[in-house]
């Protein structure tokens, strides 16, 4: 069939898996091919199943034995220099037992050529591992649904195309996951501040601070009911037992998808930590006030979202839980405070950026100078008086 018969949504242009799929005795027989598929939370469980059957089968990989991880790369194609870092870390992993699904999120197809060109220029064992597919419509979360669905490793890992990891990242999920099977598997993610450049013919972004480690070193079930401390970089997650329990990223969700789904699937596989510091979260600066104050507003709305669901679902908590109930009795408080201290230190940072770039503070520069070097003559005398 042609694809406009089809529902909009996900978009597979590999023949190999259309055909496998449409072998497989389900309802998705009765759609005819892949190509078109909306693999999104709306669609039917066995539809879905459908998909994942013919990709952990090999569909569009003749030949080719289960990998230990899929690696799912979100991107819009919009940026294509951060892209090419994620991939520059991708092909230096120290284990090959990964394959690599870049799952461009755009309406146009001709989108795809420049990723194709991008991915071109690696090395030829590095392309054979990877394959890039269009996925449109619909929210953040698409582009991971679509790459649940075409992983046919036994776990998978998400990167955003911002994001850079270390050379041991994909080895420290594969060791933790033969350690301890089916278990989610966290490292330690590092943070940094950066800002986008302007004109650069070098970079077109730039580090505002230093590295930081502020996510949790263990992960901890019922802090994380507060605070996500577990970027989406930062895990791995058993692909069978995601599909067993039909878990999946929700698409109503604006932000926060990939916290809802780890606490979702933690709380059935539990986590183990790998305690290795693997990734990089970047935390982008510059987008204005009004917009800052815009994604603040979405997010915490969210937040309450989610906490209203879990609040009106039963969990289960792994041991030692009570202890952080109880210890987190003041969270509302500290939230409060957290939002008030960060508010100000973005507007600090604000007035400090613009006083740096005006004229008349490069110009009284040299008395400024001055100045300092007599107060500290001033100091020190009054010290060696003392």
């Amino acid at each position: 069939p042609e694809a406009s018969d089809m529902p909009a949504g996900f978009l597979l242009d590999t023949a190999a898996a259309a055909s496998a799929a449409t072998a497989v005795a389900t309802p998705l027989a009765a759609l005819g091919a892949v190509a078109g598929f909306d693999p999104g939370p709306h669609a039917g469980a066995d539809a879905r199943r459908a998909v994942t059957a013919a990709a952990r089968a090999g569909a569009g990989w003749p030949g080719r034995e289960r990998p230990g991880l899929s690696v799912v790369v979100r991107t819009q194609g919009a940026r294509m220099r951060l892209l090419e870092d994620a991939l520059t870390c991708l092909a230096a992993q120290t284990s090959e037992d990964v394959e690599v699904l870049v799952v461009l999120h755009h309406d146009d197809a001709a989108a795809l050529g420049p990723v194709h060109d991008l991915l071109a220029r690696y090395e030829e064992g590095f392309v054979a591992r990877t394959r890039v597919e269009r996925v449109s419509g619909g929210g953040r979360s698409r582009p991971l649904n679509a790459g649940l669905d075409l992983a046919r490793g036994r776990y998978v890992a998400f990167l955003d195309d911002d994001d850079v990891v270390a050379a041991s990242w994909a080895d420290a999920f594969l060791r933790g996951a033969e350690a301890r099977p089916g278990r989610i598997i966290r490292s330690r993610c590092a943070a940094r501040r950066v800002r986008h450049l302007e004109g650069s013919a070098i970079a077109d972004h730039e580090p505002v601070g230093e590295v930081e480690l502020p996510y949790d070193e263990v992960f901890d079930y019922v802090w994380h009911l507060r605070v996500n401390s577990s970027p989406i970089c930062s895990i791995a997650l058993p692909l069978d037992e995601l599909r067993a329990f039909d878990l999946r990223f929700d698409e109503a969700l604006p932000v926060v998808e990939d916290w809802d789904l780890l606490m979702r699937a933690a709380q059935l596989t539990g986590v183990v930590d790998t305690g290795e510091v693997t990734s990089v979260y970047h935390h982008w600066e510059g987008s204005g006030t009004s917009r800052a104050l815009h994604e603040r507003e979405v997010w915490l709305a969210t937040w309450l979202e989610l906490l209203a669901r879990w609040d009106g679902q039963a969990l289960l908590l792994p041991p030692g839980s009570v202890v952080g109930l109880v210890d987190g009795s003041a969270f509302p408080e500290m939230l409060a405070e957290y939002w008030r201290i960060r508010g100000d230190l973005e507007l600090a940072r604000e007035r400090l950026a613009a006083v740096e770039g005006a004229a008349w503070w490069r110009l009284t520069a040299p008395p400024r100078w001055a100045i300092t070097r007599v107060r500290e003559a001033v100091e020190r005398r009054r010290a060696g008086r003392a």
